[in-house]
C-alpha cells in the first residue's frame, strides 16, 4: 500500500515531473482496484494503518487540546501586551475549540485507562496525569465562560488575573503532556511489544536507488580484491627475495 502512495520519483532529475505524475495516477488507480472487494474495516486499515493499530483513540486526540490551547495562549498574552484586540478575538475561539477538544480528549483518556494493561507504578502515573488533565480541561471551560460572559475588553486587574490564568494553563497542559510522553516512550503504555514490519514498504525502501559519493572512501576498500598486476608485482617482489636470500646462502 505504501508505494502506491509514494512511487520512486528520482531526485536528479532522471524523471520527468510528468511521468512521476503518470506513474502515481497510475498507482492510485491500482489501489483503488484492490480495495474494491475489502470490506470498510480493511479499508481503513489500508489507509489509515496507524490509527487501526491504536488500542484507543486517545493518542490521536490529544494533539488538538495541545495545540489549540498553547496557541491561544501566545496569541492571547501578545495580543494583551500589544493591544490587540483582534488577537485577543481570535485567540478566544482557539481557546472554545481547545475546550472542547479537551473535554473529548479526557473522556478518550478515561476509556483508554481501563483498556490497556498497566502495573502500580504506571496507575500512580495516570493518576496524576488524570489529575492534571482535569485540572487543564476546567481551567479552559473557567476561561471559555468567562469571555463568553465578558461583553467588553478585560482590562485592568482583571486583564492581568486573566494573563495569570493563561500562563498557569499552558503550564498544566505542558506537564500534563510530558507525563503522557513518559508513560508511553519511557515504560511502553499501549505500544507493541513485538513491531509489526510492513512488507510491502520494506520492499519499497529495498527497491530504492542509492546514491555513492565518489569524494568519500568506500567503506570497503580495505577489503578490494587485488588486480592481476598487483598479483604479478608481489610475485616478481617474492622472487627477488628468494633470490636475494640464495644469493647470500652462497
Amino acid at each position: 500500500m505504501f508505494h502506491s502512495f509514494y512511487p520512486n520519483i528520482s531526485v536528479h532529475g532522471e524523471q520527468t515531473h510528468d511521468s512521476g505524475l503518470v506513474e502515481l495516477l497510475e498507482n492510485l488507480l491500482v489501489f483503488a482496484n484492490s480495495i474494491s472487494d475489502k470490506s470498510p474495516d480493511e479499508i481503513i486499515a489500508e489507509l489509515l494503518p496507524g490509527i487501526s493499530a491504536m488500542v484507543n483513540i486517545h493518542p490521536l486526540l490529544v494533539h488538538f487540546p495541545i495545540a489549540l490551547l498553547s496557541l491561544y495562549v501566545f496569541i492571547d498574552i501578545f495580543g494583551s501586551l500589544f493591544s490587540q484586540q483582534k488577537w485577543r478575538e481570535l485567540g478566544s475561539w482557539l481557546l472554545y475549540m481547545g475546550a472542547v477538544t479537551g473535554a473529548l480528549t479526557v473522556w478518550a483518556g478515561l476509556d483508554a485507562a481501563h483498556s490497556i494493561d498497566h502495573n502500580d507504578e504506571i496507575h500512580e502515573i495516570m493518576e496524576h496525569h488524570e489529575h492534571l488533565a482535569f485540572a487543564v480541561l476546567g481551567l479552559a471551560l473557567f476561561l471559555s465562560i468567562w469571555r463568553i460572559i465578558s461583553s467588553q475588553e478585560i482590562k485592568g486587574f482583571a486583564n492581568f488575573f486573566h494573563s495569570f490564568l493563561n500562563i498557569v494553563l499552558f503550564s498544566l497542559l505542558f506537564f500534563t503532556a510530558d507525563l503522557g510522553g513518559y508513560m508511553v516512550f519511557h515504560h511502553g503504555v499501549a505500544v507493541q511489544s513485538e513491531p509489526h514490519v510492513d512488507s510491502d514498504l520494506l520492499d519499497y525502501l529495498k527497491n530504492q536507488p542509492h546514491e555513492h559519493h565518489h569524494d568519500e572512501p568506500h567503506s570497503h576498500d580495505s577489503h578490494e580484491v587485488p588486480t592481476t598486476q598487483d598479483k604479478q608485482d608481489d610475485h616478481d617482489h617474492s622472487q627477488h627475495d628468494h633470490h636475494s636470500h640464495d644469493d647470500h646462502a652462497h
